[in-house]
C-alpha cells in the first residue's frame, strides 16, 4: 500500500473537481451531516484527514478516486469537455 502526500483544501478539490469552492463547501457539509447522522454513503465526499485550524484537508488521491465514480450531467459534461448540450 502506498502513502500519498499529496493533500489539499477547499480550493485544490474545486479544481480537480471542476465546480465552484462554494459547492465543494456544500459537498463537504452534505457528507459531515450524513456521517454524524450515520447516513454516509459512497456517494458523499470522502473526510477529511485532518483540520488545520478551520479548514479540512483531504489526500487528494482519495478525492480524485471518489470523483472518477460520480455521475455527471449532460451540462456539466457539455462545461468540461467541449461538447454543445442543446
Amino acid at each position: 500500500m502506498s502513502i500519498s502526500t499529496d493533500f489539499g483544501g477547499y480550493a485544490d478539490l474545486s479544481e480537480i473537481l471542476g465546480v465552484p469552492v462554494t459547492s465543494v463547501r456544500t459537498y463537504q457539509a452534505r457528507a459531515a451531516r450524513n456521517r454524524r447522522n450515520g447516513a454516509a454513503t459512497g456517494k458523499d465526499l470522502p473526510a477529511p484527514i485532518k483540520t488545520i485550524g478551520n479548514s479540512p484537508v483531504w489526500d487528494l488521491a482519495q478525492v480524485k478516486d471518489w470523483d472518477k465514480g460520480r455521475r455527471r450531467t449532460a451540462a456539466w459534461k457539455a462545461r468540461n469537455q467541449g461538447v454543445d448540450s442543446r
